[in-house]
């Protein structure tokens, strides 16, 4: 009979990453971004924001000036008020309530705060 060795792991996060720390192993391992990580951030922004808001934020893109997109950069407006707006949408922006998890609208919130 093979003896089974028991593996204790702990997972944390810092700095944006996952972090497993294993017994059987001196070494840390860096696994996946969360989904709240500033590239997973940027990446659904790009995806579902940057057409009309531009990647800056300013909105100075084709779509943004015909459709008078607000400029989003520098925005006072809370995370909790930008991700109503990214919900709910706005003027002519559509919601994003069915397309995108609470979490997702919450982690682009977040992002627009740093544009």
């Amino acid at each position: 009979m093979q003896k089974m060795l028991k593996v204790m792991a702990v997972v944390g996060f810092a700095a944006g990453g996952v972090f497993v720390f294993s017994a059987n192993s001196a070494q840390t391992i860096a696994a996946a971004s969360p989904a709240g990580s500033l590239g997973s951030s940027r990446s659904l922004y790009r995806a579902h924001c940057a057409t009309c808001h531009g990647n800056d934020g300013r909105s100075n893109t084709v779509k943004g000036r015909k459709l008078e997109a607000d400029d989003i950069s520098g925005t006072t407006d809370s995370v909790a008020k930008i991700s109503r707006i990214i919900s709910n949408g706005k003027g002519d922006m559509p919601g994003f309530r069915r397309k995108l998890t609470a979490a997702q609208i919450t982690s682009i919130a977040n992002y627009v705060k740093t544009l």
